[in-house]
């Protein structure tokens, strides 16, 4: 299973679940650090994935409060460069939407077209199943299959690039 992490509101990844464990041994992850993988609808704390439980330390306890004589130092209080949302994604209080790495349609579309046979542009847009089955029937087919695969570079083609993005990356439409 393959993992992404979103850690100072950037995306990382994918990572196996070992190698997050190690990063949560020697704490340069967090638990509730939020994390995403295949088959999941949205992006959760890693402690929250089944597989990271026992990972996970136990929680540390709440640090003390400062007492109220301690004076706060004004430069804590004053944020000089408030965050940005990124374009890859959004967070809000009850949603969190996936980021998904853009794929280049002109590359899809010449994949599509040259090599539309062995179903490269599947393999390319995330679409290994797909990938396989074009690649398969391309083959017992003697290439004659191929012409599904021009037709799709053809469509990813004439397609815009936000438009190709819903369609194809964010929304997986897999075939046409």
């Amino acid at each position: 299973m393959n993992i992404y992490i979103v850690k100072n509101g950037q995306q990382t990844g994918p990572f196996a679940i070992e190698q997050i464990r190690d990063a949560i041994a020697s704490g340069s992850v967090s638990p509730s650090d939020l994390a995403w993988h295949d088959g999941l609808p949205n992006w959760i704390p890693l402690s929250s994935i089944p597989e990271m439980q026992l990972a996970v330390p136990p929680p540390v306890p709440a640090p003390r409060p400062v007492p109220a004589a301690a004076p706060v130092p004004q430069n804590i209080l004053q944020d000089p460069q408030p965050a940005q949302p990124s374009a890859q994604h959004t967070v809000t209080a009850n949603q969190v939407t996936l980021p998904q790495p853009d794929k280049s349609r002109i590359t899809a579309g010449l994949l599509g077209i040259l090599l539309g046979t062995l179903g490269i542009h599947k393999f390319y847009l995330g679409y290994n199943s797909q990938g396989v089955i074009q690649l398969i029937v391309g083959i017992l087919t003697c290439g004659c299959f191929g012409i599904i695969g021009s037709i799709e570079g053809i469509i990813y083609l004439t397609k815009s690039d936000e438009s190709f993005q819903d369609t194809y990356v964010r929304n997986k439409k897999t075939w046409f």
